[in-house]
């Protein structure tokens, strides 16, 4: 496995999990942990705090950032877009500055959160995700990609 070339991981923390993982995802979390543990990694569990803002925040940067990124093309080129992506970059459009501010702090306060959980650790781990300290937030690898 790609996971046994990093020898330098010294601590993994588990992060509290956004949604219950499915039970695939479990094992897969279960087996990952006991494979590190066992080439010398110390896991422990960590809690990231309030995280039920993680959906909203995501959504309202996204948009108002789709909605700019393409605005001249859904209004040149409407029809080089699937219907469902179309309505939800036209959606996208209606996302008031003031959310995508909030949304933006929001984003600050969970960079903060995840900084200060990596804190003498190298990993962040949660059962369907592996979250690297090189790239905080912004690195996100499926288990199934190892």
């Amino acid at each position: 496995p790609q996971w046994q070339k990093h020898r330098a991981v010294r601590h993994n923390s588990r992060m509290t999990p956004l949604e219950p993982p499915s039970p695939a995802a479990q094992v897969a979390g279960e087996v990952l942990r006991a494979a590190l543990r066992a080439a010398g990694a110390t896991v422990v569990d960590v809690d990231l705090a309030d995280t039920g803002f993680i959906v909203p925040a995501y959504t309202h940067i996204v948009f108002g950032d789709a909605a700019a990124y393409h605005g001249a093309t859904l209004d040149t080129m409407p029809e080089k877009y699937t219907p469902n992506v179309r309505l939800r970059l036209e959606t996208a459009r209606y996302v008031l500055a003031e959310d995508y501010v909030r949304a933006q702090d929001a984003r600050q306060v969970l960079r903060h959160r995840v900084t200060s959980a990596l804190h003498g650790r190298d990993v962040l781990l949660q059962d369907g995700m592996i979250a690297s300290d090189t790239h905080t937030t912004s690195s996100c690898l499926p288990l199934s990609s190892w």
